[in-house]
């Protein structure tokens, strides 16, 4: 402990931590290179236009990754991706997770926070979000998370996501 105190790098590795998890929008919103931009009114076309105009490959070709702690607060998905830059587009959509309640880990972060980890809770509707990650984006995702062996990559059997498009 003596050495985290006369470390000069501690004190905003703290800060970070105490940040946990960020602040995030009330909205769905698109991620651009760090920035929060409003979506379009509705629908996935509107949506692809949207990420056409930036650059971005269309939703159909992107993958729904559950978000909730951090990973749903700009400022979080910003030190995750801005290794990428330019060009780090995807949207951050709204959802709720049925029978499922965001609770704190058992563990802490690489920067010290003590992470958002998913718990069974028959009835809770949790407000979470659904980033829809590119290729790249996801592989970053991934680098950023499964080392924690705590992150869990896989597919749900079935959701209904923010725009009220089911998936199986």
């Amino acid at each position: 402990m003596i050495d985290a105190v006369a470390d000069p790098v501690a004190p905003a590795l703290f800060d970070i931590a105490m940040d946990y998890p960020f602040a995030r929008p009330d909205h769905s919103f698109l991620f651009v290179d760090g920035a929060v931009r409003a979506l379009p009114a509705s629908g996935s076309e509107s949506l692809d236009a949207a990420l056409a105009e930036n650059g971005a490959a269309p939703l159909r070709d992107r993958t729904a990754v559950l978000a909730y702690g951090a990973n749903a607060a700009p400022e979080r998905l910003w030190r995750k991706f801005e290794s990428l830059k330019p060009g780090v587009v995807f949207p951050v959509l709204k959802a709720r997770l049925f029978d499922f309640d965001v609770v704190y880990a058992c563990h802490f972060s690489r920067y010290g926070a003590l992470p958002a980890t998913l718990a069974p809770s028959p009835g809770t509707v949790a407000e979470v979000a659904l980033t829809y990650l590119d290729g790249e984006q996801l592989a970053r995702m991934h680098e950023t998370e499964l080392s924690s062996r705590s992150y869990v990559y896989g597919s749900p059997r079935s959701y209904k996501g923010a725009a009220g498009r089911s998936g199986a």
